[in-house]
């Protein structure tokens, strides 16, 4: 999940450096330079911004690649929400960069990304109402609940014991 925190950091990094020259007044915190404090919290705010943005987007196409070399072997698991929410974190990240940056461009790819994040959400959701109904996840002994770290099969508080299989 190094890649959702990563991107909502940046997320705000990017924020408080453009919010900065409005909301800071000129002598925030004694500084007394010719230069307000937020134009200087926001020369670092951004750049640190971006920084991050590029680690999230390392992490997000490190995880794209692992995900495309295993897909045929995937079946669905309450894991695959993960698709979704750190890409929307990098997709607002990005969001704040186009607009720090004044870049129409940016704003088309997030766009773009906002579709694709969506019809992703659409294929997950639909994917796990699917799993709910055939009764493959949220039902004793079917997903995280089949066994404890040791390798025992879970029990329902009951002494009964769920089968895995």
């Amino acid at each position: 999940m190094i890649n959702q925190t990563t991107a909502y950091t940046a997320t705000t990094f990017i924020t408080l450096g453009t919010q900065a020259t409005k909301v800071l007044p000129p002598d925030f915190l004694g500084f007394p330079g010719p230069t307000p404090i937020g134009y200087i919290w926001k020369a670092i705010g951004v750049p640190a911004g971006l920084f991050l943005w590029l680690v999230a987007f390392f992490f997000c196409a490190l995880t794209t690649v692992s995900v495309l070399f295993g897909i045929r072997k995937m079946k669905f698991d309450l894991s695959w929400w993960a698709f979704i929410f750190p890409n929307a974190g990098l997709t607002i990240a990005a969001i704040q960069i186009g607009n720090a940056l004044g870049s129409p461009a940016i704003g088309d790819v997030c766009s773009a990304a906002t579709v694709v994040i969506f019809v992703t959400w659409l294929v997950v959701a639909g994917a796990n109402v699917r799993a709910v109904w055939q009764r493959k996840v949220l039902w004793p002994g079917m997903d995280e609940d089949m066994e404890d770290i040791e390798g025992h099969p879970a029990e329902d508080g009951m002494g009964n014991r769920y089968r895995s299989d």
